[in-house]
């Protein structure tokens, strides 16, 4: 009694695992219950009366986001969102990549000389990066369609509106403009997949980095950190698809600015990566490095 007085810990707890963050404090709580009842026993309080005045009460917890009274699961309302962002990363990702290992292969095979005598090299880009973004909304489409039958199984098909289904279309096809792009210039610089595999570094880390710091932004949809990335624009469709799916009620301004941001630099892209395909597609041997990528775009 001396030493919790002073408080000082009487027990110690030894174990040969201490990364087991689950046994230690279950046995802290059973040990600190029995020291607290045997305390309450020694000064004539029942435990049970001492139970009885510190029960909880239960507190519902209901969603105003959509402007209406309703029940979520918390987990629902975490995980819905990821969702979104995972379906827009999917459908980047794969077609994207499909675009980078087309060009690279019709490159190495000599194909690309043939399609460039009846093509533009911007006319055989843009046609590519179409094709691509067909791809890709099919991708999403299928992806997307599995996805809400089982949420409608489950119940909470709520949770996909028309309004959140129009931002993802809005947001997913300039930002599928702006990586296809880059993976095509890439692909048109490069003679082998592996070689493309140090220039795809920096793109895959911006594409990488809302999956780091999802549950971060769900948790707080407008600090600061969620604002500054929102209007970064290789990050922008899949962090502000995260946000409007946490707040619905997201700035209506904040939401065209960041298009009006993510449309300019889908623009810029376009053009440098038309000046790099053109440059890059019929160059074999050692792959550029990024002082010559300059050049070309001078």
């Amino acid at each position: 009694e001396k030493g919790v007085i002073e408080g000082k810990s009487e027990a110690r707890f030894f174990t040969r695992n201490a990364a087991d963050t689950e046994l230690y404090p279950a046995v802290r709580n059973i040990l600190n219950r029995a020291v607290g009842n045997s305390r309450f026993l020694s000064h004539g309080i029942s435990p049970a009366l001492i139970a009885e005045l510190q029960h909880r009460i239960d507190v519902e917890e209901v969603d105003l986001s959509a402007g209406i009274e309703k029940k979520r699961d918390k987990t629902t309302m975490m995980l819905a969102p990821f969702f979104f962002m995972l379906l827009m990363f999917i459908g980047v990702m794969t077609a994207s990549q499909g675009l980078l290992n087309s060009v690279i292969e019709e490159k190495s095979s000599r194909v690309i000389e043939v399609l460039l005598s009846a093509l533009s090299p911007f006319q055989l880009m843009c046609g590519k990066i179409l094709g691509q973004t067909a791809v890709g909304l099919t991708l999403i489409a299928a992806y997307g369609s599995a996805a809400y039958g089982a949420a409608l199984y489950k119940g909470i098909g709520d949770i996909l509106t028309g309004e959140i289904a129009v931002y993802f279309a809005v947001y997913y096809l300039p930002g599928f403009l702006l990586y296809a792009s880059l993976f095509a210039a890439i692909g048109s610089a490069c003679n082998t997949v592996k070689e493309s595999q140090s220039l795809m570094g920096p793109i895959m880390m911006f594409l990488m980095l809302p999956m780091f710091a999802w549950f971060y932004i769900v948790q707080h949809p407008q600090d600061t950190l969620a604002i500054i990335m929102s209007y970064f624009p290789p990050m922008t469709p899949m962090i502000m698809i995260l946000r409007i799916a946490v707040d619905p009620d997201l700035s209506f301004l904040e939401i065209i600015g960041s298009l009006l941001l993510l449309l300019a630099s889908v623009t810029v892209v376009i053009w440098a990566a038309a000046k790099v395909f053109r440059t890059g597609i019929l160059m074999y041997g050692k792959p550029p490095t990024p002082r010559e990528l300059l050049r070309w775009l001078r």
